[in-house]
C-alpha cells in the first residue's frame, strides 16, 4: 500500500492486479529456480521438478501468490505445488534466505543475477524452465500527466538505467 507506506514509487514484478496505481513498464525478466551451493551439498540437487517434493521450498505468503511453480516437461506444462514451504513476503528476504542455504527459491533472474554470477546461488532445473518473461513495473499513485518533478525524474532514471539486458537468458557457463 503506497499510501500507507508513504512511498512515492514501488517496484513490482509479475502480472499486476487491478488497482488505483499507475504502472510504468521498466522491462521484463524470467524466473529461475535457485539454491545455495551449501544447500545443494547438504540436500542434493533436484534433477526433475518432481524432486522438489523432497526439498525445502521458499515461497510467498501474500494473497496474490501462485501456489505452484510452473515447468515444462516433454513439451507440456507442469505445475509443482509449493506445498508446505518456508514463506516470506519480501523478495530480498527470499533471496537472502536462499543465499544462506535455507532452501530452494524461485526468483526473477533480474533479482538473482549478481548472486548467480558470484557463485552464491546455483540455477537448478533450468531444462524445465518455461522461459516466460514477467513484466517489471514501477508503480505509483496519481496521474501520469500530473506527477511531481521528483517522481518523474526517478521514473525516467529507472527506465533509462535499470539494466535488464541479462533478464532473458542465462549464460551457458552458469547452467
Amino acid at each position: 500500500d503506497l499510501m500507507e507506506a508513504q512511498a512515492d514509487i514501488a517496484i513490482r514484478w509479475g502480472k499486476l492486479p487491478s488497482s488505483d496505481v499507475v504502472a510504468r513498464l521498466l522491462g521484463h525478466t524470467r524466473q529461475v529456480i535457485v539454491a545455495a551451493p551449501s544447500y545443494l551439498a547438504a540436500h542434493g540437487t533436484p534433477k526433475a521438478p518432481g524432486d522438489l517434493a523432497h526439498h525445502i521450498r521458499i515461497g510467498w505468503n501474500y494473497q496474490r501468490t501462485v501456489p505452484h511453480w510452473p515447468f515444462t516437461m516433454d513439451g507440456r506444462a507442469v505445475e509443482v505445488p509449493i506445498g508446505d514451504a518456508l514463506r516470506v513476503n519480501d523478495g530480498d528476504v527470499m533471496r537472502n534466505m536462499a543465499v544462506e542455504g535455507a532452501g530452494i527459491a524461485r526468483l526473477s533472474l533480474f533479482h538473482a543475477w549478481s548472486d548467480i554470477a558470484a557463485g552464491r546461488l546455483n540455477v537448478v532445473l533450468e531444462p524445465f524452465n518455461t522461459g516466460v518473461l514477467e513484466p517489471i513495473h514501477a508503480v505509483y499513485l496519481g496521474k501520469p500527466d500530473q506527477l511531481p518533478s521528483r517522481t518523474r525524474a526517478v521514473l525516467d532514471f529507472l527506465k533509462a538505467h535499470v539494466d535488464l539486458t541479462h533478464a532473458e537468458q542465462l549464460p551457458p557457463a552458469w547452467l
